[in-house]
């Protein structure tokens, strides 16, 4: 795969960021009962919260992690850190008032918008001019994956957990499907980009598995939205959340490893062997 080592602690980090955040956001718009709303709502903010100290594993000074609201207005990693923060302090708030049996109401809305907000956020940290591969709609992967993977989850895994009837389903299955179409209209837009990348980088890029985007993004689009879609469909099982789980890691394994082809050193490349 390629990618190298230092990526890591990012593919980890923004796999459990997007979950973590889907699944908070999904359960605070979409879930109406709040004894069904807090397990997943939990369950989110310590994906989320996980996901966030994993990142630290990427700086090179960590002492200087606490000095990055000085961007605010104008760093998009710096957004997306607050935005962070203040999903997790909503999330926080949200279950201090469920914990206490008063309600929550009020508070579902603000959640589900800095859900939203932090993954877009993750997409616009990297729509760098330097990287096609992670503009266009790459950059809106992590709120369509981050919502597709927070309905299935809650579908799929509520009806086990909770015991309820399939007639009453936490989330409405056409909201559960509606994300995961939208989850893949956002991966044909993204295939399409990519294809035409790949055509002007093709004569250069080692033959491995991630060096062919359209294979990788199609693994990810069965994990993530093809499967999980007919288990929705066809009767909900915990399994599916695992099978979308692993279909979101593929989606950032892949977003990582196609920096190489469109890195500095590949566009020398390029040209010179234009010019050859």
């Amino acid at each position: 795969m390629r990618r190298h080592h230092h990526d890591q602690p990012l593919v980890e980090f923004t796999s459990l960021a997007i979950g973590g955040a889907g699944l908070a956001g999904v359960a605070a718009a979409a879930v109406p009962d709040v004894t069904m709303a807090w397990p997943f709502v939990a369950t989110g903010a310590g994906l989320l919260a996980a996901g966030v100290l994993r990142s630290l594993g990427h700086l090179g000074r960590r002492t200087r992690a606490p000095q990055a609201w000085r961007g605010m207005g104008r760093s998009p990693l710096t957004h997306e850190i607050l935005l962070a923060m203040l999903l997790l302090g909503s999330c926080g708030l949200m279950l201090a008032l469920a914990a206490t049996g008063r309600p929550t109401g009020l508070l579902r809305a603000p959640t589900a918008v800095l859900a939203a907000a932090f993954l877009v956020s993750i997409g616009f940290v990297y729509r760098l001019p330097g990287q096609p591969a992670w503009r266009g709609a790459a950059a809106w992967t992590p709120l369509t994956a981050g919502l597709a993977f927070g309905a299935i989850a809650i579908t799929s895994f509520a009806a086990t957990s909770l015991r309820l009837p399939m007639a009453l389903p936490p989330v409405p299955r056409t909201i559960a499907l509606g994300a995961v179409a939208l989850d893949t209209l956002t991966f044909l837009l993204r295939c399409v980009a990519l294809r035409r990348i790949r055509l002007a980088a093709a004569r250069i890029d080692p033959p491995d598995w991630f060096a062919h985007p359209i294979a990788a993004l199609a693994t990810r689009v069965v994990l993530l939205d093809v499967v999980p879609a007919a288990s929705i469909m066809l009767g909900p099982a915990p399994l599916f959340v695992f099978v979308a789980a692993l279909g979101l890691w593929v989606d950032r394994s892949s977003f990582y490893a196609l920096t190489a082809p469109h890195s500095t050193e590949a566009e020398i490349a390029r040209v010179e062997l234009l010019i050859e």
